[in-house]
């Protein structure tokens, strides 16, 4: 006899019934089908005949399909699970994640503070050395619109083999180029830092010095902390205004940070001079490493400095000034560069004694910013990013070492995952969750890296000898970007894999 059960159970896939309703129905249609088929073999019909006339009876499914009731049929498509359902609410799904990482991290503290400081130490090494890049070589003088600003210098044109090293101008060639240049709204000029003695009553210390022109701040753009900044007719006459500016820094750890610093009185070198202000904080001059404890007038040069530099106002041959100039709106360094090669080929014309070969030289300013013997800051540069790669590898090792430990954790964690995978959660939910669990463990590890990274610098900078004179680090908004992009950059990493194979 035919499997009249099978044969029913066939003809109504099409209906897409539920499981239990289709059961009852095939029962139902294939007794039914069983008794005329018995009929009609009893009847003396062929076995073939009788399936053929009541198999017909299958032919037509549109009564059948009409006395079904819409809620017995199976939905178009499968359900989507619970825990594998995209809700399209980010940041409610997000918070329960986070929520659920928090409980799970509470319960495991002990694993918890091993990753923590295995990755606050690589975030807190990188966080450091970028701190590094982003004072000395990405933002190196804290002035307003350091692009307008240019190096001013004289090179040797007859000797080739220095005709690239920057050579220092003498301050009447200075005072010339001021007067008759048509590119900068300013250029002001700079020795470099001079010792000299502190007499504090009886005892005597050693700092450092700039004699700078008067317009060395205003050419800056700088606003004084405390004070004022030198006026024009304090470097006019030779010897006759003993006044200085304190560098922040020196304010803050020599003179504690007094409140009536200005109209101070110090005495420098037997000179008395009277402190009239102070230099904004993280400036240090016009270099990126170190600086003065002080600036002064140019025109105290002839009391302050040895015997053989008591002339520099008025030798022309005696170069001890590096020139800083701020460029007209629209004026290019090329253009400047030959606005000052005519004045240099005058001055070599009216001096020949001293001006004749001098060849002119305006560059970035951040060349002269890290004052290497060749005016470039390419070995720097390179020295940072030689360092940043070494932090790098520390980091990528941190992240090894903390990826393995969560596989091995995700071998005690395979029944939690077999669990929730049974109560119908989706791999790529399990995938999140665990993602979101070593983001967040990774963003942990960044706060503890800025709290290294913070305090290995300081550290670092309270031990250096005469620290206020060294350009300090700082952490600015810029620092925490990077600390905050390089933490979720490291959780994704440490965390995929261990998520992929938690998930399987």
């Amino acid at each position: 006899m035919p499997d009249w059960n099978r044969i029913v159970q066939e003809r109504l896939a099409s209906l897409r019934l539920r499981g239990a309703e289709q059961a009852d129905l095939a029962e139902e249609v294939a007794q039914h089908l069983e008794d005329r088929y018995r009929e009609l073999t009893g009847a003396g019909e062929s076995e073939q005949e009788a399936y053929r006339k009541t198999a017909a009876e299958l032919d037509d499914l549109y009564p059948l399909r009409a006395s079904i009731q819409p809620n017995q049929r199976m939905p178009k498509h499968e359900p989507v699970p619970e825990g594998g359902r995209l809700s399209g609410r980010l940041v409610p799904d997000l918070w329960k994640d986070l929520c659920f990482a928090g409980r799970t991290m509470r319960k495991n503290p002990l694993f918890v503070l091993f990753v923590v400081l295995t990755l606050g130490l690589g975030l807190g090494a990188n966080t450091a050395v970028f701190t590094l890049i982003n004072t000395l070589i990405l933002n190196p003088l804290p002035v307003p619109n350091p692009s307008q600003l240019a190096a001013v210098s004289m090179t040797e044109a007859a000797n080739r083999s220095k005709a690239n090293t920057p050579l220092p101008l003498s301050y009447p060639d200075l005072k010339d180029y001021r007067a008759r240049n048509a590119v900068f709204r300013s250029l002001a000029g700079y020795t470099s830092a001079k010792v000299i003695t502190l007499k504090t009553g009886r005892s005597s210390q050693r700092i450092f010095a700039e004699l700078v022109t008067a317009n060395y701040f205003r050419t800056l753009g700088l606003r004084p902390e405390r004070g004022r900044f030198f006026l024009p007719q304090e470097d006019s006459a030779p010897g006759d205004h003993p006044v200085a500016v304190l560098n922040y820094g020196t304010w803050q750890t020599r003179f504690g940070g007094e409140h009536d610093i200005v109209g101070k009185p110090l005495q420098l070198d037997n000179v008395v001079f009277t402190v009239i202000g102070v230099a904004p904080p993280h400036f240090i001059g016009v270099n990126a490493i170190f600086g003065p404890d002080l600036w002064i007038p140019a025109a105290m040069a002839e009391r302050l400095l040895p015997v053989q530099m008591k002339n520099i106002l008025t030798a022309r041959g005696k170069g001890v000034f590096q020139g800083v100039g701020r460029l007209k709106p629209g004026v290019g360094r090329k253009q400047a560069q030959a606005d000052l090669a005519t004045i240099a080929s005058t001055l070599a014309r009216e001096y020949p004694e001293t001006d004749q070969g001098h060849v002119i030289a305006v560059e970035p300013i951040f060349d002269a910013v890290f004052g290497s013997s060749t005016g470039s800051s390419s070995p720097i540069v390179f020295g940072s990013a030689v360092l940043l790669i070494v932090v790098a590898l520390v980091l990528l090792i941190a992240c090894s070492n903390v990826a393995n430990l969560l596989l091995a954790r995700s071998v005690a964690r395979r029944h939690e995952m077999a669990v929730r995978l049974a109560m119908g959660a989706s791999r790529v939910r399990l995938i999140r969750q665990l993602l979101t669990e070593s983001v967040l463990l990774s963003l942990v590890g960044g706060v503890a890296g800025l709290a290294i990274a913070y305090g290995g610098l300081r550290l670092l900078w309270s031990s250096l000898p005469n620290s206020a004179n060294f350009n300090q680090p700082k952490l600015d908004a810029t620092v925490f970007v990077f600390a905050l992009a390089v933490s979720l950059l490291t959780g994704l990493v440490f965390g995929a894999l261990p998520a992929w194979r938690a998930s399987r």
